[in-house]
């Protein structure tokens, strides 16, 4: 997608406030995440198959960086997980204890879960 096509979208959106792209941008999460919520703690929101493949990074990441990172709130990796109702009020039971912002490790399904619960 052109930079023009995304700063467009980004004028647009109603939610979405940044949109970061392409190879190694992973390692710009805790400047990311400080431009849009300081010096907030974080808590990843991922299922057990994107945690194996970025949550532990992630994780990781937010905590080199001194924030103050909550134990991971991670769903089963099978079946796969549903987008419904019982899921945001099961993750919204898991989030209501913890005094953090989530952070969607994944795309689809756990963004709009975390999105919704949050």
């Amino acid at each position: 997608m052109s930079d023009d096509r995304v700063a467009a979208a980004l004028r647009d959106a109603t939610d979405t406030r940044e949109f970061v792209s392409g190879r190694g941008v992973l390692a710009q999460l805790d400047t990311v995440f400080a431009r849009a919520f300081g010096d907030a703690a974080a808590v990843v929101v991922a299922d057990e198959n994107t945690y194996a493949a970025a949550g532990d990074v992630v994780h990781a990441q937010l905590q080199a960086a001194g924030r103050q990172v909550a134990a991971p709130i991670i769903f089963p990796g099978r079946p796969t997980l549903a987008a419904d109702f019982d899921n945001v009020l099961a993750l919204e039971e898991r989030l209501r204890p913890v005094n953090a912002i989530p952070v969607a490790v994944g795309s689809g399904t756990l963004n709009d879960l975390t999105k919704l619960a949050s």
